[in-house]
């Protein structure tokens, strides 16, 4: 028995040290406070929230911040407002309608009159 090898079992470390480093982003697995993880298929910081997956970009501190600033409503099943550089005013919108009418009358399918 002097020349008897260990075994295998024996010889492996345990899971929780091997596996405390393969998710830097989660932290049910390697105890950090980051709220996201990486999702392999896409690339992107996501979090689950009430059953369902949430997105917020490919990079780290971007993707926090707009965490941070949805979380809230998320968390409360509401969809979260727009950032005022995203909403569309009724400026824009009308803009928009009548450029697409007044193209309309140049190609010829609505008369001045109609415009």
């Amino acid at each position: 028995m002097a020349y008897s090898t260990i075994r295998k079992s024996a010889a492996k470390p345990p899971k929780s040290s091997i596996r405390s480093n393969q998710h830097p982003g989660r932290s049910s697995r390697c105890g950090c406070m980051f709220p996201l993880w990486l999702h392999s298929g896409t690339g992107q910081w996501t979090k689950k929230i009430k059953g369902q997956m949430f997105y917020f970009g490919t990079k780290k501190d971007d993707a926090l911040t707009r965490y941070l600033s949805a979380k809230d409503d998320l968390e409360a099943g509401r969809t979260p407002a727009p950032k005022d550089d995203e909403r569309t005013t009724l400026k824009t919108l009308c803009n928009t309608f009548l450029t697409h009418k007044k193209s309309a009358v140049e190609i010829g399918e609505l008369t001045d009159r109609s415009f």
